[in-house]
């Protein structure tokens, strides 16, 4: 998959918030710092690239974008998800 044609939502759930969940479950506390680093990094970059207009058109479907107010539940994580 070429990451950089994907759909972010794509890439968000595919991709970044699998990576968490394995880090979280599967990994030692360094190396799960260590991916924890590398996804906010890359979330960074995704939010940085996107300049979201304030309405956008989907399929001829228009809508206005807003923002979500979320709190994270336990850890790195779960603020990372959000």
């Amino acid at each position: 998959m070429a990451l950089r044609n994907c759909p972010r939502e794509r890439l968000y759930e595919e991709i970044l918030i699998p990576a968490l969940t394995f880090a979280r479950l599967e990994l030692a506390d360094a190396d799960e710092q260590s991916i924890f680093r590398a996804i906010r990094e890359i979330v960074i970059k995704l939010a940085s690239d996107h300049q979201s207009p304030l309405h956008a058109t989907d399929e001829g479907k228009s809508f206005v974008r807003g923002r979500i107010l979320g709190c994270p539940a336990g850890d790195k994580a779960d603020e990372l998800a959000l």
